[in-house]
């Protein structure tokens, strides 16, 4: 009987520490699950990441006058103020902001047909630059952005009759302003319209021709001339 009791004894004591020892197995579990739950609350966001490659097609407008020192054509410069003007370009997001590269051109064509042999003038501007972005989701479908960029731009005009060229280029620093709105109809794609006004400073033409090139430096006094742009322009997106 003693042996009954003292076997007993050592089971129920068997038992009892087994449960002790379950119980602490069990609060560990929680504590750990509950440290794992903390740190996940106060973990920070992922960051949403898109990259976007566009596109876009208008109308672009000099703002600058011609000038009034007698050896620029005013007639012809103000039909050659307004001109065609495409984008392409790519954006990089990190959330809201990000980073980008876009090239811009511009031409513009026009006959002079004042004199016996007609001539076909035209102007070019080109820029190309890094740029700082933002969006902005308004909601699923649209988005907003803002950028702004500075860069290589250079002018570019140009005279041809008979099979003669003559081509006046100048190259400066320039910078752009743009804001646009996106509507997404699918997750990767989406159509917009943006408007931009970009521009610099040009000090002095070169010409290809020695001539005209003499007459540039004879006539024109003042050499410095500015040449901003103002362009709209529909576009189309691609999210990658």
């Amino acid at each position: 009987m003693k042996r009954v009791i003292t076997l007993f004894c050592c089971l129920y004591a068997t038992c009892v520490m087994a449960q002790i020892e379950r119980a602490h197995v069990q609060e560990g579990s929680l504590s750990q699950e509950s440290s794992i739950s903390k740190e996940q609350r106060f973990q920070a966001p992922k960051k949403t990441i898109d990259t976007e490659i566009f596109a876009s097609f208008g109308v672009g407008h000099i703002l600058n006058k011609a000038n009034e020192d007698g050896y620029t054509d005013k007639e012809l410069y103000d039909k050659l103020r307004n001109g065609f003007d495409w984008n392409i370009g790519f954006r990089r997001y990190y959330d809201e902001l990000g980073w980008g590269l876009l090239f811009q051109h511009y031409y513009s064509t026009c006959d002079d047909n004042r004199l016996s042999v007609p001539i076909d003038q035209n102007l070019s501007m080109f820029y190309l630059a890094p740029q700082f972005t933002m969006s902005s989701n308004r909601s699923k479908k649209w988005i907003r952005h803002l950028e702004i960029g500075l860069g290589w731009l250079m002018y570019k005009e140009g005279s041809s009759a008979n099979q003669i060229s003559i081509k006046g280029t100048g190259h400066t620093v320039g910078s752009n302003l743009s804001a646009g709105i996106e509507y997404k109809f699918s997750s990767v794609m989406g159509i917009g319209l943006d408007a931009s006004i970009l521009g610099g400073v040009f000090n002095k033409l070169k010409y290809n021709d020695d001539l005209a090139q003499e007459m540039y430096d004879t006539y024109v006094e003042d050499k410095e001339f500015g040449a901003s742009r103002l362009q709209i322009a529909l576009s189309i997106h691609f999210h990658l």
